[in-house]
């Protein structure tokens, strides 16, 4: 019910580490990595924004997080719609 929820807020934390405004300055002052432009990637997934070949700004944790978060919504949709199909149908009569 809120693995949707949590894989969108993750998304959006992971996604606001990877803003900065000058990178190189982000790199190097904030988090004392070198800024190394033809080593340095970024996607949006999973999402990355590297300094070097080595230091990423994105916590290694939000990835995985988001990928546990959708799994448990493929599960959530896959089990309620075997629920559906395997409930019959309850008709109330009134006597």
């Amino acid at each position: 019910m809120f693995s949707l929820p949590g894989a969108g807020i993750m998304y959006c934390w992971g996604l606001w580490h990877t803003f900065a405004w000058d990178i190189e300055e982000a790199c190097s002052l904030k988090h004392g990595q070198p800024w190394e432009p033809e080593k340095a990637e970024s996607s949006c997934f999973p999402l990355r924004r590297q300094c070097n070949e080595v230091f990423d700004l994105v916590p290694g944790y939000v990835n995985p997080m988001i990928i546990v978060c959708m799994a448990g919504v493929v599960l959530g949709a896959v089990s309620a719609i075997r629920a559906a199909r395997q409930s019959p149908e309850k008709k109330q009569t009134f006597s």
